[in-house]
């Protein structure tokens, strides 16, 4: 069995993507909408959920990536975990690697 790690979301940014002083990553949010119908109802039930983004080596692509511009993403899902105050932490970090500009043909990809 081969083993994948892909992950794939189309949603619009919430805001300009942050991008470090030495250019080595840019962060970025990706809002992605649900509609689904409640068992009991007859009007749909709209929910948005928030992802975070890291892409290396970010190139030109930054200066379109600002707040409300629709994209697809392709993105791995790596994961890390840290200790505060004697609790441990874990998150999950959606590593990008490539991301199409919807409306657009430009496309950025991390070239690791």
């Amino acid at each position: 069995m081969q083993e994948t790690n892909l992950f794939i979301l189309s949603g619009r940014l919430t805001a300009d993507c942050e991008v470090a002083e030495d250019n080595s990553k840019a962060k970025f949010t990706v809002a992605n909408h649900r509609s689904y119908k409640k068992k009991d109802a007859d009007e749909l039930t709209k929910e948005t959920h928030f992802f975070n983004f890291i892409l290396w080596r970010p190139n030109n692509v930054t200066s379109l990536l600002k707040k409300g511009t629709p994209v697809t993403i392709e993105a791995r899902i790596s994961n890390n975990n840290y200790e505060n105050d004697g609790v441990k932490h874990y998150t999950f970090n959606f590593e990008v690697n490539n991301i199409t500009i919807q409306g657009s043909s430009t496309t950025g990809s991390d070239q690791s």
